[in-house]
């Protein structure tokens, strides 16, 4: 073997050895890699649509990050801001860059108080509960529309009542919008709301939003 096959020969096994090893890089959620030091990372609200992420890899073997369904971001400093449940499985790729700018999908946690905007610091943690997992995993299976899923979500987090329903929709409405109008479109929302509960395996009559 000539010293050039010899080096191509040794590149091409490099080569293929970084690629394998690449591809077997086992995901690991983002709460371990944090604790374990594999990421640092910062994420920031994004209104109530989901939170806004930096995480820089700490460690030279690729990575493969994720955000595992109801995650749920709280704001670091200050109170009375909504946490964010992120929606469905959320993954990085930190294979071949050390630095990743990602968008979170999801939905405020706290009827009642102010989406969390770009100067909030956001500090994840585990959902509170199996059920917001089920629900989390279901609305990024259906694909609901965030009002709907945003409806359902309070009536599982926080068993929010119909009234809660229909002054969302208030509020998302032009000021002269009839009452008629906005008492059919609470409904319309209600409904979806009430099938990805179902969709959860929950049993919608046991939350006050659909009784």
């Amino acid at each position: 073997m000539t010293r050039r096959a010899a080096i191509v020969l040794l590149v091409g096994l490099c080569t293929a050895w970084l690629s394998v090893t690449m591809a077997m890089a086992a995901p690991v959620g983002l709460l371990e890699a944090l604790g374990r030091g594999l990421v640092t990372a910062e994420f920031r609200g994004a209104g109530d649509s989901g939170v806004t992420g930096t995480l820089v890899r700490q460690t030279p073997e690729p990575l493969q990050v994720v955000v595992s369904p109801g995650t749920v971001f709280r704001v670091q400093f200050g109170g009375g801001y909504q946490g964010i449940s992120s929606f469905g499985t959320s993954p990085i790729d930190m294979s071949a860059y050390r630095v990743a700018h990602v968008f979170i999908p999801g939905g405020c946690a706290n009827f009642g108080l102010r989406a969390p905007g770009p100067s909030e610091l956001m500090v994840p943690g585990p959902p509170p509960n199996q059920r917001m997992v089920r629900l989390a995993q279901a609305i990024a299976k259906e694909e609901p529309g965030h009002p709907a899923a945003q409806i359902a979500l309070w009536a599982v987090a926080n068993n929010v009542p119909k009234w809660a329903t229909r002054r969302y929709v208030a509020r998302t409405m032009l000021p002269h919008t009839s009452k008629a109008t906005i008492d059919a479109r609470a409904a319309q929302l209600l409904s979806q709301a009430e099938g990805l509960v179902k969709k959860a395996g929950l049993e919608p009559k046991k939350f006050r939003a659909f009784r």
